[in-house]
């Protein structure tokens, strides 16, 4: 069995919470923060590939022996790319020209170079730092010279395997199913594979830190001062996604 799905969602706000406050300040923004404009979902799988295995025999007696694989592969989440503004929330909207946020939830401009006039830089260590990772990045490098766009980047993509062995043992007049599961069978086998690497709640990566804004120019612009690069992708391990697991049971089917 083999089967593909192609998703393109999109939503004005990711609603992160029950709560229209929290939701509010815990959506990504660009520009403008009263009128939003489509983006990509969080919850968007692009791309998602199935392929299952069955195949039945009889190793005891006239019992059935099933051995069943499964595996998924499908590309990551998307991600908003925002700044790290540390402990700094003091300051909010000049001139509807730049806008500071509570918390981290600013979409990044991508400078096109260490002399890019709607950004300063700390230093020149850091602009060379900061231009190296730009350069490196697929999603940052393609968006030079603008801000990014809400979940323009896409989280890593994610491989799955699940096995099932059942053996079945006529009794009276139905049969036990005896059943054996490995989940996530690529992890068992090496432990570098079968894992999820994700930004967690919020799909948001904070790539370059700063805690104050130049306003020696015609506009202010933020003073980046630090790269955070992919700070914040992690293994994620809630419910058992990134380890594998085995399950042994049984149980009793009636004929009818």
């Amino acid at each position: 069995h083999l089967g593909y799905t192609n998703m393109e969602a999109t939503d004005l706000m990711a609603l992160t919470s029950a709560q229209a406050e929290s939701s509010y300040s815990g959506q990504v923004w660009t520009d403008d923060t009263e009128n939003l404009t489509l983006g990509r979902s969080d919850n968007m799988v692009e791309h998602k590939l199935v392929a299952g295995l069955d195949y039945t025999t009889q190793l005891i007696g006239n019992n059935d022996t099933r051995f069943s694989l499964i595996f998924i592969r499908k590309s990551g989440e998307p991600y908003s790319a925002v700044y790290d503004w540390g402990a700094w929330n003091g300051l909010s909207t000049y001139d509807n020209n730049y806008t500071v946020h509570y918390g981290s939830m600013d979409s990044v401009y991508v400078p096109t170079s260490a002399t890019d006039s709607n950004v300063a830089f700390s230093s020149d260590a850091v602009a060379t730092e900061v231009m190296d990772y730009v350069n490196s990045n697929k999603c940052l490098s393609g968006a030079k010279g603008t801000i990014l766009a809400r979940n323009a980047c896409t989280q890593p993509w994610q491989s799955r395997m699940d096995l099932r062995i059942t053996q079945d043992f006529a009794y009276g007049s139905g049969k036990f199913v005896v059943y054996f599961d490995i989940v996530n069978l690529l992890n068992f086998l090496d432990d570098e594979k079968g894992v999820i690497r994700d930004y967690g709640y919020g799909n948001t990566s904070e790539v370059f830190s700063s805690n104050s804004v130049d306003e020696t120019g015609s506009a202010p612009v933020p003073i980046i001062n630090g790269l955070n690069g992919d700070d914040g992708l992690r293994y994620n391990y809630a419910n058992g996604k990134s380890n594998w697991q085995m399950n042994l049971g049984f149980k009793y089917k009636f004929k009818l």
